[in-house]
């Protein structure tokens, strides 16, 4: 541990995230503070013994804050456990060490919690199995129930993580599931590995391969066909109800139509192309069978996240869900060839 984050450390008690907030003008110069404080050589601060610290907190503790007293405690309580040297080394081990900073201020505003979340790292049975995945659908009660860790650090481990290192990123969900998972561990975007298998999270507005290409030449290879798409809302109409529009002005345009969408989406449409609900769920196919044959490969299981909900499928059922519209994606549309995942039906 370098001598910055052993000050940090040693001083994030004293910021209510638990660490200084740069951005925050308060923090700022509390910070500034401390580091001018601690320039002050050793031999020129007074020395105070333990029992100059029990007359101090005697004769203020009608006026000490509950929740300071609790954070000096706790502070007292894990001198010379080493735990943050132990969690950092987890969170390494882990493949999360771009969110070390993030974690240890979430971490740090629950007093006691280093303890508990060592003790949960120390111990299998307390944390996250693909058993208890498979079985739940709500993520914070699966970890509560498993860890029994505080819902509300729960809550805020879900949404951390937006850090990168070396181009991987962290994204919702994931940071929880590979710190609190068994044998678990961030892998690629998107990635995380619990028990030997490979979990692909998609959260909220998710892209399944993980791009965002357009269809606006084919919309305009289709519109030179002579039948303009019609607005819808603050674009143009999607691509499974553009097509019967064009057939239903110019049914002879068939052919020429279908070879316009293999093109686009190397791939067979053998289809009735007057259908939008045919077209749509064949779409929705190509979509799952290109993230599966691509960003999914190595996959064996898709975790679709929605706030605290989720499901948890292999690649068919997955597939499966998303043409039944258990899972909904967002239409084809001109400006839009990777559409979001919507939520659950």
């Amino acid at each position: 541990m370098d001598i910055i984050e052993k000050f940090i450390r040693e001083n994030c008690w004293r910021f209510p995230k638990g660490y200084p907030d740069i951005n925050n003008s308060k923090d700022k110069a509390l910070l500034f503070e401390l580091l001018e404080q601690h320039t002050i050589k050793e031999e020129e601060q007074a020395q105070y013994s333990y029992e100059d610290l029990v007359k101090l907190i005697q004769s203020k503790k009608d006026s000490l804050d509950p929740k300071f007293i609790q954070k000096l405690y706790h502070t007292i309580e894990g001198k010379g456990q080493q735990l943050g040297t132990y969690l950092q080394q987890e969170f390494k081990t882990r493949k999360l060490s771009a969110s070390t900073n993030e974690l240890f201020g979430i971490i740090n505003q629950y007093p006691g919690l280093e303890k508990q979340l060592v003790d949960v790292l120390k111990t299998s049975k307390k944390q996250i199995s693909l058993k208890d995945l498979v079985e739940g659908n709500n993520i914070i009660s699966v970890a509560a129930t498993t860890t029994g860790l505080p819902a509300a650090f729960l809550t805020s481990l879900v949404r951390a993580g937006k850090s990168t290192e070396a181009g991987k990123g962290v994204g919702e969900g994931e940071a929880l599931l590979a710190l609190l998972g068994r044998q678990a561990r961030k892998m690629e975007i998107g990635d995380v590995e619990i028990e030997g298998k490979e979990i692909e999270v998609k959260g909220k507005d998710g892209r399944l391969i993980g791009r965002s290409e357009d269809l606006k030449k084919l919309y305009s290879e289709l519109s030179e066909l002579g039948i303009q798409p019609r607005k819808a809302g603050s674009g143009l109409e999607a691509l499974h109800t553009y097509i019967p529009h064009i057939l239903e002005n110019q049914p002879e345009s068939e052919k020429e139509i279908r070879d316009l969408l293999e093109k686009e989406f190397k791939t067979s449409f053998n289809i009735d192309l007057t259908d939008s609900e045919k077209i749509k769920n064949a779409l929705l196919e190509w979509y799952v069978d290109y993230f599966t044959a691509n960003e999914g490969k190595n996959a064996d299981y898709i975790m679709v996240l929605i706030g605290d909900e989720y499901k948890l499928l292999n690649k068919e059922q997955f597939k499966q869900a998303v043409l039944n519209k258990k899972i909904q994606i967002k239409n084809f549309s001109a400006s839009n060839k990777s559409p979001n995942i919507l939520g659950f039906t």
